[in-house]
């Protein structure tokens, strides 16, 4: 029995998929520490060409906080575009009680999320990934990953602002007649720059065997060292590094200490343990989801069996936690999938945005919990008259983009 609860752990916390996402957590952290999440959003409201264009406006905060949810974590890339909406609210003369401040609260939450699902490298797609790896042996390439990840996230983002500014004709009056310039002034610190080229080198070393030959020496090199110890050599470096007066460059142990969400990664270590029993063929699991699944998805082709799925996800993610639910539907995938001709691939990259999509009830994921904690700005029922018809637009353009995009790319 010790032995068997030592495993456990070792599976847990020793697994290849904790350690990364571990480093990168602290990786992500050091940035926000810096104040790089804060240059970067006020970078993007600040461009000239959004001045008197209240929803060009609108646009670039929620792709603010996508890009920060993107680059670095969804804490700041939510809570830093809240502080600039507040910030021109005041300056308008918006209040609590008026929709441009509520539709934009509830997108940079979305925003947000649908940053974090952009990278293949982010805690809930690497457990999918995982997942499906375990139990079919197929590895999706991180290039494919990110390019239609970026791009279905992309538009679902651009499909809630166009929903609001066309079908509920939000107000931005008070905008177009302001002067909204909050970030002229914000500039790039000489760390910022530095820790700019840190995060490009962990993407070019990340990336970069994707495009080697196989069998080349540069290929076998970068398969051997691993994902994990990529981050963990530019973090070893940021940390060895020293100011002219011979203090610490970033302060790593105040980075893990305060900055890395341990309540995600002990919850993780353990989905992860639990995801592989769940997918490992003989435990009862794939044979008892056959027998109760074969009537509804037996004879569905794979592009049905695809549609149902993301439909299934969309749905579930905005009551269930979307780690959780990730979980209980990669047995499914990997059962039904290859049998019904789906392509296994495409499906596990889709699922991970549109499981990161989720808004309507606290318990869809921390993320949501943060924004209906928010009721100063937003009600139970703003946030419902927002984000359940965006349910909506998230099967729409996931639908679409599998039948098109990528049926090309996978």
């Amino acid at each position: 029995a010790a032995t068997t609860v030592a495993k456990v752990f070792l599976n847990a916390f020793g697994n290849d998929t904790y350690l990364f996402v571990f480093f990168l957590l602290i990786f992500a952290a050091i940035m926000n520490n810096s104040g790089l999440s804060n240059t970067i959003a006020y970078k993007m409201v600040s461009l000239k060409f959004a001045q008197g264009k209240p929803w060009v406006l609108s646009l670039l905060i929620l792709v603010a906080a996508y890009l920060v949810g993107m680059l670095i974590s969804c804490s700041p890339g939510i809570l830093i575009p809240w502080a600039i909406v507040y910030t021109i609210c005041k300056l308008v003369g918006y209040t609590p009680k008026d929709q441009w401040p509520k539709f934009m609260v509830i997108g940079i939450v979305l925003a947000a999320q649908l940053g974090n699902a952009a990278l293949p490298f982010k805690p809930l797609s690497l457990q999918m990934m995982a997942s499906l790896k375990d139990a079919t042996g197929i590895v999706i390439d991180y290039v494919p990953f990110t390019i239609f990840a970026i791009i279905m996230s992309v538009l679902i983002m651009v499909g809630y602002w166009a929903m609001c500014r066309f079908c509920f004709r939000i107000d931005v009056a008070p905008l177009k007649k302001a002067d909204v310039n909050l970030g002229s002034d914000v500039v790039f610190t000489a760390q910022q720059k530095q820790l700019c080229v840190a995060l490009a080198a962990l993407f070019v070393f990340l990336f970069v065997p994707s495009f080697l030959p196989a069998g080349t020496p540069a290929k076998a090199f970068f398969t051997t060292l691993g994902s994990t110890a990529v981050a963990v050599v530019i973090i070893a470096v940021l940390a060895l590094m020293r100011k002219k007066d011979g203090k610490p460059y970033v302060n790593v142990i105040e980075s893990i200490k305060t900055g890395v969400p341990w309540e995600t990664l002990i919850l993780l270590a353990f989905v992860m343990v639990i995801s592989t029993a769940l997918t490992t063929t003989g435990n009862g699991v794939k044979e008892g989801l056959s027998m109760v699944l074969n009537p509804v998805l037996g004879s569905a082709s794979g592009f049905m069996f695809s549609v149902i799925l993301l439909i299934v996800a969309a749905v579930g993610t905005q009551v269930l936690g979307n780690l959780i639910y990730g979980l209980m539907l990669m047995p499914i995938v990997c059962v039904y999938g290859a049998a019904t001709g789906a392509d296994l691939s495409m499906l596990t990259v889709a699922l991970c945005v549109v499981l990161n999509a989720a808004l309507v009830l606290p318990s869809a994921s921390p993320l949501a919990g943060l924004l209906h904690g928010n009721t100063e700005w937003v009600s139970e029922k703003d946030i419902y008259k927002y984000s359940i018809p965006n349910v909506l637009v998230i099967v729409v353009v996931a639908v679409i983009l599998c039948a098109t995009l990528g049926a090309v790319m996978f």
